[in-house]
Formats: structure tokens, sequence, C-alpha cells
């Protein structure tokens, strides 16, 4: 009876130190055998870890986090490796990190693991044997910061999350921002491998802008899972007591309260940009009608179209920051429409940013042009002033055969708009422009297609050289009699310059002086005019 006795108060031990001892293996922490040669053990564990983590992020095996309404993780071993023991694996429910599994799992071929359907679009972390920490946001594959440190230090692992309230409950937002732990100032999310101690926790940014969200979100608190403890985790800036693993959870909150702000988008006398509209020309009176699409802006990421009949884009913002992009500097281009004849594309307008600026400055502040507080109602205004008008000029030719010669036969075109930049000029934009004078040749590259060019108001165009051409080919030409030549050389006539309010027609001279200068207020067509002068063979 005495052996008896002895024998069953060894079992109640037994079950007392497993109830003692079990709990102690923490989720999070598989603490290494250290045997009386501890270095030799130590090192072999970090590179044990070390290659643990290598084949992870290899992609063997492939471990990904599937977050429909039943969520799993799959795990895909590539090739035969050492096995993964899987210690935990938590999803994060909004206050703290929830363990799913009731053992651990020790992965040796290639398997599936249901979570919990709580777990459905939470970020979970996946805590192996060896101590490799991954967390992956849902549907993503595995991902994680690891700093590796000297053996026998703790992991330390900082993330941050915002808590955005939808009408399904919480849904929780990955952010990158700072944290000050100790002396080092690092991202979320990240790894440090510590001694075991106390450290100064802060959280450097207390209020955070959600650009690709559009949301606001302020500091919450504070939590802990694993070897850690808070002196304050209602405070940004608070103490870290660590002795093991810990996760570490920087927790914001967006704000929910909405206001009605509108983003409207103008002219300096508010008239809406001329965007699918019309306008006039400063110069001649001239209607102009817009030819170009919507501008698309977007607002927290989000695209809207704006034009002259929805010049306004009205929404309703939560408290806090909001970002709006945009062009600075909008080229618009229109058909020109002067005394019944219409220009197709015959004025170009650039407008730029003028100002951006709030109708209540105390309800929505304007942190600089693409981004504003809101704390009430009222209206965002970005306006934009013309600042240069560009006019279409066209330059084309005309060339002709003499009088009472007839083209028989040809090898490549010879008559009307075809290729050749016969004039040389001067251009000299408005005096203050900015833009430095330029020498161009000026004409047609390519056959029957006249040159464009836009030039702003004011442009001087000064003709310096009016060349004769030579073309080379096959042409019979009917003098009388028939006869061929394999070259063509013109003889310079004259051009012609036509605009809404002046024409002017500049004979050739062989002093190359064309007088008055061409000065550019409205679409504007030079038309060159020579002659097929003279043929010649080679010897």
């Amino acid at each position: 009876m005495k052996a008896l006795a002895t024998s069953i108060a060894l079992i109640i031990l037994l079950v007392i130190l497993i109830s003692v001892l079990i709990p102690a293996f923490f989720i999070l922490y598989n603490t290494p055998y250290h045997s009386n040669q501890g270095n030799i053990a130590a090192q072999a564990y970090q590179q044990e870890k070390k290659l643990e983590l290598n084949n992870v992020l290899k992609g063997n095996p492939l471990i990904y986090y599937s977050s429909g309404t039943s969520p799993y993780v799959e795990i895909k071993v590539q090739t035969v490796q050492t096995p993964i023991n899987i210690t935990q694996i938590y999803y994060f429910n909004g206050t703290m990190w929830v363990p799913t599994l009731n053992t651990s799992i020790n992965v040796g071929s290639s398997m599936i693991i249901p979570l919990p359907k709580a777990a459905f679009d939470k970020p979970i972390v996946i805590v192996t044997g060896l101590s490799n920490i991954f967390f992956l946001n849902p549907n993503t594959s595995v991902t994680t910061s690891v700093v590796s440190g000297p053996a026998g230090k703790v992991a330390v692992y900082v993330i941050a999350l915002a808590l955005n309230k939808t009408t399904n409950g919480y849904a929780m937002i990955p952010v990158n921002t700072s944290v000050q732990f100790g002396g080092i100032l690092m991202n979320t999310p990240f790894i440090l491998y510590v001694n075991p101690g106390t450290y100064n926790l802060v959280a450097k940014n207390p209020e955070i802008f959600l650009s690709q969200y559009g949301l606001t979100a302020s500091f919450l608190n504070w939590s802990v899972t694993g070897y850690g403890t808070l002196s304050s985790p209602n405070s940004p800036s608070t103490s870290l007591t660590v002795s093991g693993p810990t996760i570490v959870t920087l927790l914001y909150n967006t704000s929910l309260k909405h206001y009605k702000v509108v983003i409207q988008f103008s002219l300096p006398n508010n008239t809406p940009l001329p965007i699918e509209g019309t306008t006039t020309d400063p110069k001649t009176g001239a209607l102009l009608t817009n030819v170009n699409s919507s501008l698309t802006v977007y607002v927290d990421n989000k695209p809207y179209l704006i034009n002259y009949t929805h010049p306004n884009i009205t929404l309703e913002l939560t408290s806090g920051y909001h970002s709006v992009q945009y062009p600075t500097t909008i080229y618009l281009m229109f058909n020109y429409t002067l005394r019944g004849t219409t220009i197709p594309y015959g004025e170009m307008i650039k407008y730029t940013l003028y100002n951006v600026k709030s109708s209540n400055s105390s309800a929505i502040i304007i942190t600089n042009n693409n981004m504003f507080k809101v704390t009430g109602n009222g209206t965002v205004y970005i306006t934009f002033q013309p600042s240069v008008y560009y006019y279409l000029v066209i330059v084309k030719n005309n060339f002709t055969l003499p009088s009472g010669v007839k083209l028989i036969s040809n090898s490549s075109p010879i008559l009307g708009d075809i290729a050749g930049q016969l004039l040389q000029a001067n251009v000299t934009p408005p005096q203050g422009s900015g833009v430095p004078s330029q020498v161009l040749a000026l004409g047609p590259i390519k056959d029957y297609t006249y040159e464009m060019l836009y030039l702003p108001s004011g442009n001087k165009i000064s003709v310096t050289y009016f060349y004769l051409w030579e073309i080379s080919g096959s042409y019979t030409l009917n003098l009388p009699p028939a006869k061929t030549f394999h070259s063509l050389i013109s003889q310079p006539q004259y051009f012609i310059v036509n605009n809404a309010t002046w024409s002017h027609t500049y004979s050739y001279n062989s002093q190359n002086i064309y007088s008055p200068p061409i000065y550019i207020y409205s679409p504007t067509v030079i038309t060159v005019y020579e002659v097929w002068q003279w043929g010649g063979n080679p010897p």
C-alpha cells in the first residue's frame, strides 16, 4: 500500500508539474535546448533558425493566407526539407491577438490549416518552433521583416494597425509608421532582437493620414502578446518590459464623423474651366470651342471627372486629412471660329494653377496644394488662370511647272504641297516670356502634309532665307517636245501670309529681306510658291 501511495503521489506531482510547465512554454516561445556546451547549441539554433527563414522566403514551403468566409493557411512543400514546426497562428480581432491552434503542427508535406471564421479579413501571425515570426495580411503570401541578433536575445515584433469601422464591423488596415524602440527609430512592421529588460516605446505619429483610403487615424492604444508588459498602454509614449518573445501592436482609430465638402475648379472670375465648353479669344473675340475630354481628378486616390458643366466635386469626407491630385498645368485645345470660318485646333491655351483656398479656414485647412484637413463643412477652391495663348501656324508649299509645260510621267510627286523646308526664319517670343529665340526651317517634311506648329501670342517670325529646291528621280515633261530629266530645280516665287486680321504677300528677292515681320496673334497660314524652272541629267 505504501508503494502504491508513493506511485499515486508521483503521478499527482507529475500532473501538477505539467499543468505549471505547459503554460510556461508560451505560444510564441519554443526555447531551444541548452546543454553545458551552451555556446555551441546557441550557434546551432541560430543557424537552424536562419535556414528555416531563408527556405520560407524562397517559397519552400510556400505559405499563403486565404482570407475568405472560410479562411485558411495553405502550405505547399516544394522539395524534401527539414519539417517546420508551427507552434501557433494568431489573428487580430481588433483589440488583441487570438490564438487558433490547440497544439503545434509539424509541417512535413503540403497541407491546409483551417482558421476560425472570425479570422476573416483579419491579419495573422504565424510563429514557428524556431521563433521565426511571419506576418500576413489577408490573401497574401509570407512576408517578414527580420533583424538578426546574437544568441540569447529575445524577439520583439512591432506592427501598427488602423481600425476602421464599416457596416460589417471593423476592418484592420496595416500601417507603416515610425516607432521609437529604445534608442532606435524604425518603421512598422519590424522585428528587433534585444536583451530582456525595459525599453522606451514611442509612437512618433499620434495622428496619421492613410492617403490610399482617404482616412485620418489617431492613436488609440498599445497591446502586447507574449512575454511583455506596458507601463501605460493608453499613451503614445510608454515603457515596454520584455523577458521573452513579444508581439507589440500599435493601434490607431479612424475618424467616423463626416462633413460635406465641395471641391471647385474654376478661373479667377469664378467661371468654370472651359473643358468641353467654350470661351473667347482675348485678341480677336473669336469663339473658342474646346475639344478636350473631361479632366480626371483624384480625391483620396479615387477618380472624378470635371468639365465646364460639372466643375464641382461634392463629397462626404471624414474628419481629418484628404488628398486631391490634379495637374498644375493644363493645356486645352480649341477650334477657332471667326466670322463664320472655323479653323480646327486653331488655338491652344496654357492654364496654370493660380491658388488653392478654403471657404472657411477654420473648417477646411489647406495644408498644401494637394492636401487639406477637414473639421467641418466647406468648399475647397482650386483656381487656374490662362498664362499663355498659342496659335496654330500652318506652313505649306505649292510647286508648279512653268506656263505651257505639262507633266507626262514622274517617279515622285513634284506638284502641289510636296515636302520641302523652303523658308528659314528667326522666331522671337514676346518680351518677358522667358523663352529664348530660335532659328527654324519652315515647311512640310512629308508630301501633301503641311507643317503645323503652335507659337505663343505676340511671337515674331522674321524670314531670313527663301530657298530654291532640288529633287531627283525620273521626270518626263512636255516642254514641248517631251523630254526626261533626272533632277529638277525650283525657282522661288513668293509666299503669302494669311491670318484672322491680316494678309500679306512677300516676293522673292536676292537680298533675302522680307519686311514687315510676321506677328502671331491668331491662327496663321503661310503658303510658299515655287516653280520648277530647271531640269538636268547626269553627264
